[in-house]
């Protein structure tokens, strides 16, 4: 299982950490970000659009989040394996903005300008170790962005949602879903 390459000794997760990245990409530690003050205890390796990074100084500052990915030697695989995952999640969220933008009464293709060709995508390869003993794996937070596709491994408890009136609810993986 990928996830469990993330297990790999220290000074090999160390060689693509984050800080070495100027586009936020690469390797985190667990406990190395906060959500609402607390440390998360997760580790996790962000990858996103591989695309050079722009030089243009009057672009705008969010055009510096996008450049070359870090890929960690002991996973050689993982680049061709993001690059076909990438490509089928946006075509799922090309098809469900298309599905929202006709619930909504518009044309399908009514999202398309904002989106175009250069989706911002960002995957997160995501490992809780030890959180039963050490509190959250990650804090109650919003996603950035339009779309969050959420795959959960089906041997793992799942994740927790919130509804404003409902509370939190405990969501479980449901065979062949995603």
């Amino acid at each position: 299982m990928l996830l469990d390459d993330l297990r790999a000794p220290l000074e090999d997760k160390r060689r693509v950490e984050m800080l070495r990245s100027p586009h936020f990409r690469g390797y985190t530690r667990a406990g190395g970000e906060l959500t609402q003050g607390q440390a998360d205890w997760r580790e996790q390796i962000d990858i996103a659009s591989e695309r050079a990074p722009s030089d243009d100084p009057a672009a705008p500052a969010y055009m510096r989040l996008e450049g070359p990915n870090l890929w960690p030697e002991q996973l050689p695989g993982l680049r061709g394996v993001f690059t076909d995952w990438e490509a089928r999640c946006t075509s799922v969220a090309r098809r469900l903005l298309q599905s929202w933008a006709l619930a909504l009464g518009s044309p399908a293709h009514v999202f398309d300008s904002a989106f175009g060709d250069r989706p911002s995508t960002l995957i997160k390869l995501v490992r809780y170790p030890g959180r039963e003993e050490r509190g959250q794996g990650v804090g109650a937070h919003k996603d950035p962005g339009v779309l969050t596709l959420l795959v959960i491994e089906p041997a793992r408890p799942a994740c927790r949602s919130r509804r404003r009136r409902a509370g939190w609810t405990l969501r479980r993986c449901l065979a062949r879903s995603w």
